[in-house]
C-alpha cells in the first residue's frame, strides 16, 4: 500500500534535518569516514514506491513530523503539527530515537521510538528499529553464511561488561566493582546495562556444555573503528548464537546486527518492545530469556540447541534474515508503516 504523506517543508528549510522517513524526497549527506556510511541508501532509492508527498494536506494519509522528537525543536514541532492534524482529521508520525523512555504526550499521534518499556506502553506507542549497515551485505555481498547445529554450541558476544573476566571466580574484586559500577550508574540516573551484560557472559562463560566465544572490551569501540567492526561482524558470523541485550535505552541495536546476518539472538527481554510485534512473533525466531531468568540463560540456549534439528537450525537462520529485510530494515520498516493506519 501507498500512503500518501503531508510535511511541514519549512521546519526542514529551517532546521536542515528531518526524519529517516522522508530522506526519499528530500535526500541524505553523510561523511566519507562514516562508519554506518550508506546505510539509507537502498531506502533512499525505493522510498518512493512506498510514499508519495502531496502538497495539499486535505489529499494526506498521514501527516508527517519532519524533526526527530528527541532534538530540540522536536516536541514543539510534534504539537504544532497535531494541532494542525486536529483540523483535518488526520493522524501524525513521530519519531523518536533516543536512550529515553520519557513520556511522549502528542495528541492523535502514532508514536515510533526505540526506548520504551511494554508493561507502561501507550496504545499509539511502537517501535522503532535501529540502523547500522546491512552487514551481510557490506561483508557478505548479501550472501548469507550458513552455519550448521553442533551439539556444543557457540555463543558468541563483543563488546563490554561490568568488570573483568579475570574476576568471575574472584568474588570480593568482583562483588566491589559491581557495586562501583551500580553507584556510577545510579548518579547518572542510567539502567547498569553492563551489570545485565556481564552477569550473562559470566554464567555462560561457567557452562561447560557450551563454547564460549567471547571478544571484552574496555568501553564502546564497535563504532569508532572498522577493526573493532569487522571483529564485532566476524564474532557473530562465527557463533550459533549471539547475545543481545539491552543498552542505556530499552532496546538494543545489537540485536538488530544479529539478525542482519541472520544469526539467532539470545534475547534477553527486559520489558521491550520490538518493532512490529504486532505482526511477528518473535519467540518464535529467538532464544529467549526473561531478564528474571539470567541466571538460567546457559540451560536455555542448551536446551533451545537440544531440542532443534540441524534441518529447522538452518531454515530458522534463513527466516531471521528474511524478517530483518521485510520488517526491519530501514525498507522493510518504512514499507510496513501503513499497518498502523489501518
Amino acid at each position: 500500500m501507498k500512503l500518501k504523506i503531508w510535511t511541514d517543508k519549512s521546519y526542514i528549510e529551517k532546521y536542515k534535518y528531518y526524519v529517516t522517513m522522508l530522506i526519499p524526497f528530500f535526500g541524505y549527506e553523510e561523511p566519507d569516514d562514516f562508519i554506518d556510511k550508506g546505510r539509507f541508501l537502498e531506502y533512499y532509492q525505493k522510498g518512493k514506491e512506498f510514499f508519495s508527498l502531496v502538497e495539499d494536506i486535505k489529499e494526506c494519509d498521514v501527516i508527517v513530523s519532519p524533526i526527530p522528537y528527541e532534538k530540540k525543536e522536536g516536541p514543539q514541532c510534534a504539537k504544532e503539527l497535531s494541532e494542525l492534524a486536529k483540523k483535518f482529521n488526520k493522524k501524525v508520525f513521530v519519531f523518536f530515537n533516543s536512550d529515553s523512555a520519557k513520556d511522549v504526550n502528542i495528541e492523535n499521534s502514532i508514536i515510533f521510538r526505540t526506548s520504551f518499556y511494554k508493561s507502561k506502553r501507550k496504545s499509539n506507542e511502537f517501535a522503532l528499529s535501529g540502523w547500522s549497515q546491512d552487514y551481510l551485505k557490506s561483508y557478505f555481498n548479501g550472501k548469507l553464511q550458513i552455519k550448521e547445529k553442533s551439539e556444543k554450541p557457540v555463543v558468541g558476544y563483543s563488546g563490554y561488561i561490568d568488570v573483568e573476566p579475570d574476576s568471575f571466580n574472584k568474588p570480593v574484586k568482583k562483588i566491589l566493582k559491581r557495586i562501583k559500577r551500580a553507584i556510577q550508574s545510579k548518579i547518572k540516573g542510567e539502567y547498569n546495562s553492563q551489570l545485565l551484560r556481564g552477569r550473562a557472559v559470566e554464567y555462560l562463560s561457567k557452562n561447560e556444555n557450551l563454547e564460549a566465544n567471547f571478544i571484552i572490551r574496555n568501553g564502546f569501540m564497535g563504532s569508532t573503528t572498522l577493526e573493532a567492526r569487522k571483529e564485532f561482524v566476524y564474532n557473530i558470523i562465527s557463533s550459533h548464537y549471539c547475545l543481545a541485550t539491552r543498552g542505556n535505552g530499552n532496546f538494543s541495536y545489537r540485536l538488530y546486527e544479529i539478525m542482519s546476518l541472520g544469526r539467532i539472538p539470545l534475547f534477553v527481554n527486559t520489558d521491550a518492545v520490538l518493532p512490529y510485534e504486532e505482526f511477528i512473533d518473535y519467540k518464535k525466531y529467538f532464544c529467549w530469556v526473561e531478564e528474571k531468568d539470567l541466571k538460567k540463560i546457559a540451560k536455555i540456549v542448551l536446551d533451545f540447541n537440544n531440542k532443534i534439528s540441524n534441518e529447522d537450525f538452518i531454515s530458522l537462520q534463513k527466516k531471521i534474515r528474511e524478517i530483518y529485510e521485510e520488517w526491519i530494515s530501514p525498507v522493510g520498516f518504512h514499507k510496513n508503516l501503513w499497518r498502523y493506519l489501518k
